[in-house]
């Protein structure tokens, strides 16, 4: 097991602080949807489409401020603490198993995600929460990082990365990949920083329904 990176603590801290919310609602709302669908252009895009909405609204800057405050009160973990046993650096974490059931056509038609309000509402907390956990938004004010985030979403809709599995499937851990390879958006580490929340929330929900 390699050493953990200080985003890869961070985004093990915000998983295990999400765990129940995640799956609370993936149970209530019937979310096995939400993998099959990051394994098509559309699903992927409609997901996009729909945080989008979420991360315009009041509640995601009052998400960004919560989080702000909590840090204050509580120091980031050493990464020390997460060289054994952190979830998000296991390979099988990662991975999506060749026989899993993910494989999904173009062909499956409209993902209806109106109806699925509260697992976009516990994604963008998530993505709130870590962002705000990192570095880089250290010094920026919640409008700030409301706005980057946003413009991310809006760049991933456009077809940055057109399908969320295909991402995710060529990961091994967060850590592996540098700001160097999301040059093509306006603000890298925001970037790479949404898509490694959004992929651990996946995997998380849907080890629920493989």
């Amino acid at each position: 097991m390699q050493q953990a990176s200080l985003e890869e603590v961070e985004l093990q801290h915000v998983l295990d602080s999400h765990r129940d919310e995640l799956k609370q609602v993936a149970a209530k709302t019937g979310s096995d949807w939400l993998a099959p669908a990051t394994a098509t252009e559309r699903g992927t895009e409609q997901l996009y489409s729909a945080l989008e909405r979420q991360v315009q609204t009041d509640a995601f800057t009052e998400a960004l401020t919560r989080s702000q405050h909590a840090l204050q009160s509580h120091p980031p973990v050493p990464a020390a603490s997460c060289a054994d046993g952190c979830e998000v650096l296991a390979q099988d974490w990662w991975e999506v198993k060749e026989d899993g059931e993910l494989r999904v056509s173009e062909l499956t038609g409209d993902y209806v995600l109106v109806e699925l309000d509260d697992v976009v509402r516990a994604l963008s907390a998530f993505i709130a929460e870590y962002i705000v956990s990192l570095p880089e938004a250290k010094n920026m004010e919640p409008r700030q990082l409301q706005r980057a985030v946003l413009l991310t979403m809006a760049e991933l809709r456009k077809g940055r990365v057109r399908r969320l599995l295909d991402w995710g499937k060529s990961l091994y851990r967060v850590g592996a990949i540098g700001y160097g390879a999301f040059s093509m958006f306006t603000n890298p580490w925001v970037a790479k920083a949404v898509l490694a929340a959004l992929w651990s929330c996946l995997r998380l929900v849907g080890r629920m329904v493989l």
